[in-house]
């Protein structure tokens, strides 16, 4: 999703990186394992960021 740019829509962050980071901590801080925690924690990039 990320690709090599450091934010989502280029090099300035938009509300659709505050959006996406708060859906990627809600899923990472439930402390119950899913598969979709799971498969968040396999992507580098996207759990880096929390």
């Amino acid at each position: 999703m990320l690709g090599d740019k450091p934010f989502l829509l280029g090099e300035s962050p938009t509300s659709f990186d505050a959006a996406f980071y708060a859906f990627i901590v809600s899923i990472l801080a439930f402390p119950v394992d899913s598969p979709l925690r799971t498969y968040t924690l396999g992507h580098r990039r996207a759990s880096a960021s929390v």
